[in-house]
């Protein structure tokens, strides 16, 4: 029986589509992360690594912790797999929620077992997730698609929202994973700022300065290498901090990052 969602004010904040990261302790590199919860206390996640192993897409059951607002998840069989036979983890968590100015987050550490014999544990890891507010999704602050959605006709997923203290940063690119051939392009607010880039072990570098309130940065895949999906690790460099984020693209759906200067009482942070 599916876990039973709790009629709780920050249920209807879970239900929906969180995307984020997930590391594992016996890895050097991170792994595309999202999850789909539903009403009902069901839900689907879906796993993308730069390495052999592809994607997966998980059922789990999900509940909502009534006094601490904490989600607790299970994940109960693998449901598909870019790569037969390849031994995924099912996952086990309590996640924490957490918010910024723009984002919902759910945070913790998860442990998962290794269904497919000969079965066993895996080894443990840190997941973390963001949902959009919805003040800060496109659709919301634009009256019209993105420029670069209209330039492509390919649909933008916001997956990560960051806040940086002044509009000078520095955006860098590079696989985190297996270098599987993956080609890029970079837009920033629709305009490119790398062109048909065959991402590599090294960071690329790429300064900008963003010009609006919401700016997005757009990973668009020209293929998607030997290991589908398009999957590259980005971060962005305010010179405070450095941000990283894994963005998952295809030849339908591109990735993006939403990144505002943080405000404090309408005055930027700027020093």
């Amino acid at each position: 029986m599916p876990l039973s969602a709790q009629k709780h004010p920050h249920s209807s904040i879970t239900e929906g589509k969180w995307t984020g990261y997930l590391s594992q302790s016996d890895r050097d590199y991170g792994f595309f992360f999202a999850m789909e919860f539903y009403p009902d206390g069901t839900g689907i996640s879906q796993i993308i690594s730069d390495t052999e192993g592809g994607n997966a897409y998980m059922d789990f059951q999900w509940q909502l912790n009534d006094s601490s607002g904490q989600v607790h998840f299970s994940e109960q069989a693998i449901k598909s797999r870019s790569v037969p036979g390849w031994r995924w983890c099912l996952k086990t968590a309590t996640l924490t929620p957490d918010s910024t100015h723009s984002a919902w987050t759910l945070a913790g550490q998860w442990s998962g077992h290794i269904p497919d014999p000969p079965s066993g544990p895996c080894a443990p890891g840190f997941l973390y997730l963001e949902k959009p507010k919805p003040e800060f999704s496109p659709r919301s602050v634009q009256a019209t698609p993105l420029p670069y959605e209209q330039k492509t006709n390919r649909q933008v997923e916001v997956q990560r929202t960051l806040e940086v203290k002044r509009k000078e940063v520095k955006i860098k690119i590079w696989d985190n994973g297996i270098v599987d051939g993956d080609v890029l392009t970079l837009f920033l607010n629709g305009e490119q700022i790398v062109k048909n880039y065959r991402v590599t072990r090294k960071k690329l570098t790429i300064p900008v300065t963003l010009e609006q309130t919401n700016n997005y940065i757009i990973l668009h895949a020209i293929n998607t290498g030997s290991i589908s999906p398009n999957t590259v690790a980005v971060s962005v460099d305010d010179g405070t901090r450095d941000q990283v984020v894994i963005l998952s693209s295809n030849l339908s759906t591109s990735g993006a990052i939403m990144v505002r200067e943080f405000v404090v009482n309408g005055v930027g942070s700027r020093e």
